[in-house]
């Protein structure tokens, strides 16, 4: 009975020991989980707040949010990764954001710097905006044209105003006295027109402004009636890279003035309506219009917009104004 007994624990000696062996791992590899958890959502914290923002209020209340959101699946994947590069970015982009906040003055030297520094940081990669710059040189018609990244806007809200740093929206470039607004999804131009000019000082203290662009004011074109085919012909050429099928859009000509003309397709099928509560400055005499105990009248409002094109033509058949409102419409 007794040597029965020894070689009973001699048995489950070896058995505690894998277990706390176990328990010691399990422990660890929660730490190492909860770790992961904490270095992805200080990254994310340091692209919604400058880092010298204190870690409190909003800061904190947003980094809990993040941690308290990411599930046990999405955790152990954060864990097999590499967050060191992700964290030592997010920590530049924070670093940038404050820099440019303590120096509001767009126009400083500090700024410029450090706004550049961010637009390339969080850009696409060079290789991922080949295809955006090789459709802005055939919007130009010159495939030698250079072309510059100016930066982005993110994702976040409608107008692009997000603070989604990893997740860009919309990209501008300059080329030719152009800005062109491409969509990074696509690679579509969705706006075009001409860029504010930029300006500086030369080490003379001479200044030097940015070439304006080059117009074709040659009047081939006088009527209303002839600039309708030079206009849906440019449509229909440069379909590829501006992602728009005018075929089932309504055409309409929109006015001219000296020199140029106004153009537009608009889609009638798909519209898009928005209602929104407005009070204040509000019709009383509308059928939805009440009045609050505190005296101020409101009203509810509805907004109906179709996805639109629109193009401005010189009478020389340049397109000198692209937009394509309908991009816009889609993100609603």
């Amino acid at each position: 009975m007794t040597m029965t007994m020894k070689k009973s624990k001699n048995r489950l000696i070896p058995l505690v020991g894998v277990l706390f062996i176990l328990l010691i791992l399990l422990f660890i590899g929660v730490l190492r989980v909860k770790g992961a958890k904490e270095r992805y959502c200080l990254a994310q914290t340091h692209m919604q707040f400058p880092i010298t923002t204190q870690m409190e209020g909003d800061k904190w209340d947003y980094f809990t949010g993040c941690f308290d959101k990411l599930s046990f699946k999405d955790s152990v994947r954060l864990l097999l990764s590499d967050q060191s590069a992700e964290l030592k970015k997010a920590t530049e982009i924070s670093e940038l954001l404050a820099v440019m906040e303590k120096n509001p003055n767009k126009d400083s030297q500090v700024y410029k710097e450090a706004r550049e520094k961010f637009c390339l940081l969080t850009a696409r990669s060079a290789e991922e905006r080949e295809q955006a710059v090789s459709n802005i040189q055939k919007f130009l018609g010159s495939s030698d044209m250079p072309v510059e990244f100016l930066c982005s806007r993110f994702n976040g809200k409608p107008d692009d105003s997000g603070t989604d740093y990893t997740s860009p929206a919309s990209e501008h470039y300059l080329a030719g006295g152009f800005g062109f607004t491409v969509d990074p999804n696509a690679n579509y131009i969705v706006e075009v027109g001409e860029d504010e000019r930029r300006w500086g000082t030369n080490d003379d203290d001479s200044r030097w402004f940015d070439l304006q662009p080059e117009y074709d004011n040659t009047p081939r074109y006088t009527t209303a009636d002839v600039i309708r085919p030079v206009a849906e012909q440019f449509m229909k050429d440069h379909q590829d890279i501006l992602g728009v099928d005018i075929s089932q859009m309504i055409y309409e000509f929109q006015g001219t003035k000296p020199g140029n003309f106004f153009v537009r397709w608009v889609d009638y099928e798909n519209p898009h309506t928005e209602e929104f509560e407005q009070c204040g400055d509000t019709d009383q005499t509308l059928e939805t219009a009440y009045q609050r105990d505190d005296g101020v009248w409101c009203a509810s409002i509805k907004n109906t917009r179709y996805p639109t094109v629109s193009l401005t033509i010189t009478q020389g058949g340049q397109v000198i104004v692209y937009d394509n409102d309908g991009w816009e419409i889609e993100k609603l």
